[in-house]
């Protein structure tokens, strides 16, 4: 995912429109750069806004930290991985 990726958040909130929760996977993700922040932070509130609970999962700590410095945390839940 990266700055070019807008399509990709109009399709999540289009996969998302049936569902009352929407969870994302965030385990894989090593990193967040802010043209990304921007478009997720966007999609999260649209969602959000409609009513929708919106959990972002398994992230690590410093892709956790950023998101809740950027306020997604007010939007979704932002759940850090639990590390083993």
């Amino acid at each position: 995912v990266g700055p070019g990726s807008a399509a990709l958040f109009e399709e999540l909130k289009q996969f998302a429109a049936p569902l009352a929760t929407v969870e994302i996977d965030l385990g894989q993700v090593t990193r967040v750069d802010f043209a990304v922040i921007g478009l997720l932070m966007d999609a999260v509130m649209k969602l959000a806004v409609t009513g929708k609970k919106v959990v972002l999962r398994d992230a690590n700590e410093m892709v956790a930290l950023l998101l809740q410095m950027v306020g997604i945390g007010q939007f979704a839940a932002v759940l850090p991985r639990v590390r083993k």
